[in-house]
């Protein structure tokens, strides 16, 4: 797609927030085709579900305002783990989920890496075993008593390296769930005509009358 399309798209994107792919928006070619794909998109009817494509659309603006990722790498599929860093992955997290959320910090935080949790078990038994065997004729059972604070401090201390995405939020589809904002407005088809065609115009700098359901944005419209 030539630099105007490209524009026009994310215009299209930003007035229905809603997110179109590039393979989508190169499917295309007519005002009409974009019309159907736009609308298939959003609410019907009141009493209709809201498209995930809303939400979507809410969840990679964010992810772009705050880790300023390019648009083009953020897909519902895209792992999370990918595209924020590890290193200041602990503020980034909490700045998506927080925006997202609308101020409510999201409670499935970051995860510590399962080595280390399932590490923790076994050093927990391999300590009480040394209790015993240091003070001998010490009951075992009393000896996991006396060493379940050392294992309760080990717990809180690894959680200081939490850097891994719970299983349940481990792509950028996962945060859908997390958006409280939804567009609750139902469109017609010829709502979104009418918008589309303000849009167009615009965008490429032409008259609306020029913008028909059947034309052509390369040929016809000039959208290079």
């Amino acid at each position: 797609m030539g630099l105007d399309a490209v524009e026009l798209v994310m215009a299209v994107e930003e007035e229905f927030q809603i997110a179109i792919s590039d393979s989508e928006a190169c499917e295309c070619t007519t005002v009409g085709k974009l019309v159907e794909l736009v609308h298939s998109r959003l609410r019907h009817t009141s009493k209709g579900p809201c498209p995930s494509q809303h939400s979507f659309y809410i969840a990679r603006q964010k992810l772009i305002e705050i880790t300023h990722i390019p648009r083009h790498q953020i897909k519902p599929d895209t792992n999370l783990g990918d595209i924020i860093p590890r290193k200041k992955r602990k503020k980034l997290w909490k700045k998506v989920t927080t925006a997202l959320s609308e101020g409510v910090f999201y409670q499935n935080r970051l995860v510590r890496p399962k080595w280390m949790i399932y590490g923790l078990i076994p050093a927990f038994f391999v300590l009480s075993c040394a209790t015993f065997i240091f003070w001998l004729g010490f009951p075992f059972s009393l000896a996991i008593i006396s060493t379940l604070p050392v294992y309760i401090i080990l717990v809180m201390t690894t959680q200081l390296f939490a850097s891994e995405f719970p299983a349940e939020m481990s792509q950028v589809k996962d945060l859908i769930k997390l958006v409280k904002s939804l567009d609750s407005r139902t469109w017609s088809e010829e709502e979104v005509f009418a918008k589309i065609k303000t849009v167009t115009a615009e965008q490429l700098g032409i008259n609306e009358s020029l913008i028909t359901r059947d034309a052509k944005f390369v040929d016809d419209l000039g959208a290079g």
